[in-house]
């Protein structure tokens, strides 16, 4: 269970530095959008898209980063009034709801992955199936790192007893 736990820990190091390299990708495209269209007065084709298509794989990609530090928006008023046991039993049946999120993402991802294969981007002469691969890639990683936060969870529960 340790080295998974620390197999997780690398990948939530790596899926951070990407998210941050695409956000700031996503921010210079966003920003040269804006400067050509006001400052040079003739839009860039390709900035929209690839600003869409960073945010689609930042999402995902934080989204899974996320899961195992569980920082999914959750509303925990009724958890928090909860004794320890069923505050325990509300935890795990959290973290089973993101897992089943995760392989509804993974799997109707890699369908519509599928199905824009062959499609090309308007604006810029890609394939759609690019941003589209981060629905099945983000959904693997929320499965793979949901499962590490199941673990760390456990072994937490484990540490404490003893």
């Amino acid at each position: 269970m340790k080295a998974y736990l620390k197999f997780c820990d690398l990948l939530v190091k790596g899926v951070e530095y990407l998210t941050g390299v695409l956000l700031v990708a996503m921010s210079a495209s966003t920003c040269w959008q804006v400067i050509s269209r006001h400052v040079l007065q003739k839009s860039s084709v390709w900035t929209q898209d690839c600003s869409l298509f960073l945010f689609v794989w930042v999402v995902l990609l934080g989204s899974a980063a996320a899961a195992y530090g569980g920082k999914h928006i959750s509303v925990t008023l009724i958890a928090d009034i909860l004794p320890e046991p069923l505050r325990t039993i509300v935890s795990y049946f959290a973290q089973v709801c993101v897992l089943g999120c995760s392989i509804l993402i993974m799997t109707t991802g890699w369908t519509y992955f599928l199905q824009n294969l062959g499609t090309r981007s308007s604006g810029w002469v890609i394939s759609l199936g690019f941003p589209t691969f981060a629905l099945p890639l983000g959904g693997a990683l929320m499965l793979l790192l949901s499962i590490g936060a199941i673990v760390k969870h456990i072994v937490k529960n484990k540490e404490e007893k003893k």
